[in-house]
């Protein structure tokens, strides 16, 4: 689950779906038998700023920071998947990796399949509401 956080410190109401969606969700995919990861993607220019945005939503297993628009998170999970140009967001991806036979590079990594997007605060509200709704076979271990 990626979560693209805004360049102003987030309401309080949003720090809450977050962290509703991070447990919601991560159940979800577990109870599916598949590993669960948050990543946490700031736009901000300064890093420290980034990274203190960040740490306001809990833990992130993995955090991308800096650059603006320019931001290898921003373009991976907003421009590349072609979702709207807006912080803050909710991202629901899945990717498949398989153990690879290589010393070198031990894991293939399959594309990223969008599941689900809440995109600013009143979608990410509604999708709260919804109880975090992902697609019926969104969580199948099997694409």
């Amino acid at each position: 689950m990626v979560v693209v956080a805004p360049t102003a410190t987030p309401p309080d109401e949003m720090v809450a779906i977050v962290r509703d969606a991070t447990a919601a969700v991560g159940q979800a995919v577990r109870s599916a038998g598949m590993l669960f990861s948050t990543i946490g993607v700031s736009d901000d220019w300064s890093v420290e700023r980034g990274l203190d945005l960040l740490n306001s939503f809990g833990h992130f297993d993995e955090v991308i920071v800096g650059r603006n628009w320019f931001n290898s998170g921003i373009m991976m999970f907003i421009s590349d998947l072609e979702g709207p140009p807006v912080v803050p967001q909710i991202v629901v991806i899945r990717q498949r990796k398989t153990r690879s036979d290589s010393r070198v590079v031990p894991w293939t990594h399959g594309p990223i399949e969008e599941l689900a997007r809440a995109a600013g605060l009143a979608e990410m509200s509604n999708w709260a509401a919804q109880g975090f709704a992902i697609e019926p076979d969104g969580f199948s271990a099997d694409p």
